[in-house]
């Protein structure tokens, strides 16, 4: 349904005639709908408006005949026709005995024919009252007269009759109109009562006779119905003096009357109720907004005010801010809702004395006839002890009955606990013990507490609770299926109100895992430290057994090794008892056979319960055992064994503790090894090899350095080794040194060295440092013989390869050297005339022209050629071509020629190499040109191209900054100029404002060619900004909202904390930054694990989004506060936590 349309409808009803819409349409014309005054006029409330046929709406509203509603359709479809100015027509029609004048207008959406037709009743003379019966429409004024929500009654004014009285009229008088159509019987039917119908009798009659209509108004009058029902009405007369009629309107008001009777009553009882009652009563005129206080005010909460008046805005101060928003939004709504009578709300209200009052507002709303509201009568109740009270009661409720604690209570009997009466356990205790209800209400403690391996315990704790104090102690309890776990038991005595101590409450909390973590981090801890100490690997290995035996308990405890290719035992230690045991000569394990190979084929932990202990020769019997691999990336390097003197241990509690174990020691064993493989590397490498630190001294040096100088490692590692390097190359050695400790990668150099014989030598170095550390590794190469060798070299080819040549102008002799006519393949007998040699050796000079020339400048020239030989090959030479003058003419040419065709064949290569670097240059994606040091652009590539949007063609062999010339004398050219002036790299970013883009700009000098890479960085830039908005963000939140707020970023193991900190408990954020230890040190101790664990195992978990715990944290001050923690984890797309951002909010006021 078009917008258009929707307005057409709407448009009906501004009709002041009855009307409605027909629509031309490929069905023909069809009804779209009809005003609300055509369906009063024509009784057709009912009528729903679609779309119908014209033919069908038409006898259904009006009751038309055929044959008149095809007149209509012919009259409309005729207008359709005509031509847009045209676009009124206008018909009567009579039917149902009377007349009707028809208006049809014509309008137009989107080429779609409307037409708007009104319909009026035409009468043939002027209507009157006293005519009613032949002029007047009845039934046109009864629909309307029905259709009101009040009473009217029509009478003529002369006789008092009775023309007409609607349903609502006699529904108000509670009698049928035959009965109210006499006057005196009409008051004496309506007020029975005498005196009270002689007065408003009347008052009516001579309001009536004063001919004033202002007058003819009563409000409130008492009538008693036929069913001696009492209303109160409101009525009003209104006179038509020319036509002999009087219309009487009434109005049921009984139920506002009396509601504001109630409040009139209500004022005068809100004084004393006031006064009275112990909350604080107030009221509220909504329209002038002055709130009226009851005395309650001054006592509950301390304010007095001059009578009693304050403004809404005094009342809404008082409100805790906290609470000032949903308080008003919710009174708004209550306020707004029409049917809505009473309303209550709880917030703190804010004391004389400046704290604030737990409250609630129990809040009465008076409306007016519309349902406005109008006035606020409220009472405002102090329920700061209730709230206590129930927040206390709730807690305990929850603590008791939810709690995932264990939660026990025995009733005492004497002053030993384990022989007092369980009478209550909730159904964490039946699933942590594994027990139901009836297994445990009407025992002992002793039943479920005492084991062989705890009855020590117990014993010194029972010496504390016979003094009635509670104790908290942790122990290894057993389930009803005798496995173990550590349970961290509180016993407390509850006294009752004469002082006597009737029960025990005791709270168990399974702390298996948080045991498992903490003998597993020690364990993790305590191998590390272990395979730090340069021992041998039997000794560590021993020294893990006893970790493990110290940790756990176990009796038995073996290591085997083997190689992971050969599959053959490398290794075994084992520990019982305490007591190495040397495998090799005691013979083999008691589980080898048995246990390892299984082991080695599964790649899984087993754990195995003896059914036939296994009988130890000191008399002790292994009854469960457990194994695992010791595996990393796959590959198993052995085999741990254990053997336990009893079985109460748990699959699961071995597994949590060893799978992390099994890849550290795997990792410790293999770094051990690795690092004892180094070490023989190091110490045998025919490489010079040391280690230099930052105070100028070595750290390690390895044999071959040692012996080939001839000078000791202790030597070495007492003397600053700059003493040890050549004088002329100590500064370059220090500022390799140097480079290395602060830039990454190799560097490399060549320095000197002196023996301990004073011999120096030629040493090629690559010198690195690694990342976290301040030490820095040099790796040396003897190059001496190399290095004579070179200068060796370079004495031969200044004598090689080179030949000398001469042409005597004036004597008309040649000459070539012994050298150049073995290079030109001449005997040695050859002497050339003049032209033959000019021939021979390309000079292509003009030797008459030449003769006769005067220059007073002397000349060289250089060119290559290449020189076909007598064997029919062809050499490439370089001539040398210098000119000799007598008097200023030339006498004689001479030079040099040199055999270049390895040269030759090189560039060539190098040209065809130069091709291919030309194409990768073409297609890589940063822009790259080349200028020489007249600025000549020599290369220009595709990406330069799209990027500058200068094509090759138009810039190769100009220069530079003619193409560019609003570049110069800007950043680019000063840069440029300065790396070809200093023959020096350069690095920069620059903005390029007539392309609106950053690029990042790399420069690379020669000695005449400065090479530029360019890429485009306006993403990056937007990126480095957009990280330092959120950065900004971050800090703007951190300063403002009231929490701590922290930031964690997990992959470079840094911590930030916003300003939050410093505010709620006085710790300058930088002392927490990136120290995740320092944070965990200010928890309360006996929080700590429980909150690492639950730190640790949300990152672990890939499906926690987030993470929560309250606790106790010290502040500054050293006391310590409740605080909620609260993070949010990010991830990546396969569930790796990789930041996690939170807020940490200070509660103590809640928990108070």
């Amino acid at each position: 349904m078009s917008e258009e349309f929707i307005e057409l409808k709407q448009i009906l009803d501004y009709f002041e005639s009855p009307a409605f819409l027909v629509r031309s349409s490929k069905k023909g014309l069809e009804a779209a709908g009809c005003s609300q005054k055509f369906k009063i006029f024509f009784d057709c409330l009912s009528h729903k408006d679609s779309r119908v046929s014209l033919a069908s709406f038409l006898k259904e509203t009006l009751r038309i005949d055929e044959k008149s509603s095809k007149f209509i359709a012919s009259q409309l479809e005729s207008l359709s026709k005509k031509p847009k100015s045209s676009s009124i027509a206008e018909f009567q029609l009579s039917f149902n005995h009377k007349d009707f004048n028809f208006k049809c207008e014509r309008v137009g959406i989107k080429e779609t024919p409307y037409f708007f037709v009104m319909v009026t009743q035409s009468y043939k003379e002027k209507s009157r009252f006293n005519n009613i019966n032949k002029t007047l429409d009845t039934a046109f004024f009864q629909r309307i007269f029905e259709s009101l929500p009040l009473g009217i009654a029509v009478n003529k004014i002369d006789d008092n009759t009775t023309v007409y009285i609607n349903k609502k009229f006699e529904n108000i008088y509670g009698r049928k109109a035959e009965e109210l159509q006499n006057v005196s019987e009409f008051f004496e039917k309506v007020y029975p009562e005498v005196n009270y119908r002689k007065e408003i009798s009347e008052r009516i009659l001579s309001d009536i006779a004063s001919r004033n209509p202002e007058k003819m108004q009563w409000q409130n009058l008492r009538i008693t119905t036929k069913s001696n029902q009492v209303k109160i009405i409101d009525a009003k007369n209104i006179p038509l003096y020319d036509q002999n009629l009087m219309i009487s309107t009434v109005t049921d008001v009984t139920e506002s009357y009396y509601a504001r009777e109630e409040l009139e009553q209500a004022k005068s009882r809100f004084d004393f109720a006031s006064q009275a009652t112990s909350d604080a009563v107030w009221e509220c005129d909504l329209k002038s907004d002055k709130l009226y206080w009851g005395e309650g005010y001054e006592r509950l909460f301390g304010y007095k005010k001059e009578g009693n008046i304050v403004s809404k805005s005094f009342w809404e101060s008082k409100i805790h801010p906290n609470d000032v928003r949903s308080f008003l939004n919710s009174l708004k709504l209550a306020k707004e809702d029409k049917d809505l009578k009473k309303w209550t709300f709880d917030y703190r209200f804010l004391k004389k004395d400046g704290s604030y009052a737990n409250v609630r507002e129990n809040v009465i709303i008076i409306r007016n006839k519309e349902g406005e509201a109008t006035r606020l009568v409220g009472a405002l109740q102090d329920i700061t002890k209730a709230v206590k009270r129930e927040d206390h009661l709730g807690l305990l409720e929850k603590l008791v009955a939810g709690a995932k604690d264990s939660i026990l209570m025995a009733k005492v009997h004497n002053d030993n606990f384990l022989d007092s009466e369980i009478i209550y356990a909730n159904s964490s205790f039946q699933d942590l013990f594994g027990y139901d209800s009836s297994d445990i209400i009407g025992k002992t403690p002793l039943e479920f507490y005492v084991t062989d391996k705890n009855k020590a315990a117990f014993t010194d704790l029972n010496k504390k609770l016979k003094n009635w104090d509670p104790v908290e102690i942790d122990l290894l309890n057993f389930t009803k299926q005798n496995l173990e776990f550590w349970n961290n038991l509180s016993i407390t005595p509850i006294m009752d109100n004469q002082g006597w101590y009737t029960h025990w409450v005791v709270i168990n909390r399974d702390i298996n895992d948080l045991k498992n973590s903490i003998t597993k981090r020690q364990l993790l801890s305590q191998t590390h430290k272990i395979f730090a100490e340069y021992i041998p690997l039997d000794t560590l290995l021993v020294k893990v057994l006893q970790e493990i035996e110290n940790q756990l308990g176990s009796y038995v405890n073996e290591i085997w090794l083997f190689d992971s290719y050969s599959k053959k035992i490398t290794k075994s230690v084992e520990l019982r008892g305490g007591k190495v045991v040397d495998l090799e000569s005691h013979g083999t394990s008691i589980f080898y056979k048995s246990v390892v190979e299984k082991i080695i084929k599964t790649n899984e932990p087993l754990i195995t319960i003896h059914e036939d202990d296994i009988h130890l020769e000191e008399g002790t019997n292994i009854k469960l055992s457990y194994a695992f691999p010791i595996q990393s990336h796959g590959s198993i390097l052995g085999v741990v064994l254990l053997g336990f003197t009893h079985t109460y241990s748990r699959e699961e509690s071995l597994r949590s503790i060893f799978d992390d174990f099994s890849i550290q020691l795997a990792n410790e064993i293999s770094r051990k090894q690795a690092e004892n493989e180094l070490t023989s590397f190091f110490e045998y490498a025919p490489d010079f090899m040391c280690i230099t630190g930052k105070d100028g001294y070595l750290k390690k040096v390895n044999k071959h350095a040692s012996d080939f100088l001839g000078i000791s490692k202790d030597e070495f590692l007492s003397t600053p080794f700059l003493e040890f390097i050549h004088n002329e190359d100590r500064n370059e050695a220090q500022e390799t040194l140097f480079a290395a400790s602060q830039l990454p990668g190799n560097h490399y150099t060549d320095i000197r060295l002196n023996s301990q014989n004073n011999t120096m030598l030629y040493v090629s170095w690559r010198v690195f440092s690694l990342k976290g550390s301040d030490d820095v590794y040099c790796v040396g190469r003897d190059i001496t013989e190399k290095i004579k060798l070179e200068e060796l070299l370079e004495k031969t080819n200044i004598l090689s390869k080179t030949g000398t040549w001469e042409l005597d102008l004036e004597n008309d002799k040649t000459y070539l050297s012994e050298n150049a006519k073995f290079m030109l393949g001449q005997k040695e007998s050859f002497v050339g005339r003049i032209s033959e040699l000019n021939s021979l050796l390309n000079l292509n000079h003009d030797l008459a022209k030449l003769r006769s020339s005067k220059i007073e400048t002397k000349q060289i020239e250089e060119f290559d050629t290449q020189i076909a030989l007598p064997d029919g090959t062809k050499n490439w030479f370089r001539i040398v071509v210098e000119q000799e003058f007598e008097n200023n003419i030339l006498v004689k040419l001479f030079g040099s020629l040199q055999n270049i065709q390895g040269y030759k064949e090189s560039e060539l290569k190098e040209k065809k190499l130069l091709q291919e670097k030309n194409q990768i240059l073409d297609n890589i994606t940063d822009g790259f040109f080349v200028v020489d040091e007249q600025w000549i652009v020599k290369y220009w590539n595709k990406s330069a191209e799209e990027i500058l949007s200068v094509k090759k063609s138009e810039i190769l062999g100009k220069h530079l900054w003619e193409v560019f010339d609003d570049f110069n004398g800007n950043t680019l050219d000063i840069k440029y100029r300065e790396s070809m002036e200093k023959q020096e790299s350069i690095h920069f970013e620059s903005y390029f404002e007539n392309l609106k883009k950053w690029f990042e700009v790399s420069a690379y000098p020669s000695k005449k060619l400065l090479s530029i890479y360019f890429r485009d960085t306006t993403d990056k830039k937007a990126i480095v900004e957009d990280l330092r908005t959120q950065i900004e963000k971050f800090e703007i939140l951190s300063e403002t909202v009231i929490d701590a707020v922290w930031d964690l970023d997990i992959q470079n193991n840094s911590l930030s904390w916003g300003l939050g900190l410093k505010k709620l408990f006085g710790y300058d954020p930088k002392e927490f930054r990136d120290s995740e230890v320092m944070w965990l040190n200010k928890i309360h101790p006996e929080e700590r694990e429980r909150i690492q664990i639950s730190f640790e195992a949300s990152l672990k978990d890939s499906t926690a989004d987030h993470w929560k715990e309250s606790y106790r944290l010290m502040k500054s001050d050293g006391t310590y506060t409740s605080v909620l923690d609260r993070g949010t984890i990010i991830r990546d797309d396969r569930g790796k936590a990789l930041r996690m951002v939170g807020s940490l909010q200070d509660i103590s006021n809640i928990k108070e």
